[in-house]
């Protein structure tokens, strides 16, 4: 892997380097940090494959606050949010993805689902009042 200083910005292959062989910066905890990222991202879709979505929503969430433009763990946790039936933060989510890479397929097709679902949502909540205020006409009728 390769691994670049945060300090004089040089790049070089990481052999598990302690330090910089530029700028003597000490780099094992930098390291491991960088590594971080990826391993809460795999805790994130472990996770989900057991459908533990609320788990998986919390490790990509925290990927996603410590790596903002991180755009693969945000769709992560937009359809963790999809799966809990939090549509309104996964549709948030991926807005912001599309926000930054406005050609991004997953996070389209993620809209565009979420908006079906509302709108087949509302369409039997609209038939079920309907239906209600049809029975109460026809109660009031019966006791005129």
């Amino acid at each position: 892997m390769k691994l670049v200083c945060p300090v004089c910005r040089s790049q070089f292959e990481n052999g598990r380097t302690e330090q910089c062989p530029q700028c003597q910066t000490p780099l094992r905890s930098y390291s491991k940090l960088q590594n971080h990222q990826a391993n809460l991202f795999n805790l994130g879709l472990a996770a989900a494959k057991e459908k533990k979505f609320a788990q998986a929503c919390e490790y990509f969430g925290a990927v996603v606050h410590w790596y903002p433009t991180d755009i693969n763990a945000r769709n992560a946790l937009a359809m963790a949010c999809y799966e809990l039936g939090d549509f309104e933060r996964a549709k948030f989510h991926l807005e912001t993805v599309l926000d930054r890479s406005p050609h991004d397929e997953q996070a389209k097709r993620g809209i565009a689902t979420i908006d079906k679902k509302k709108a087949t949502s509302k369409k039997k909540s609209t038939h079920k009042k309907a239906s209600r205020k049809r029975k109460k006409k026809g109660k009031n009728r019966a006791k005129h």
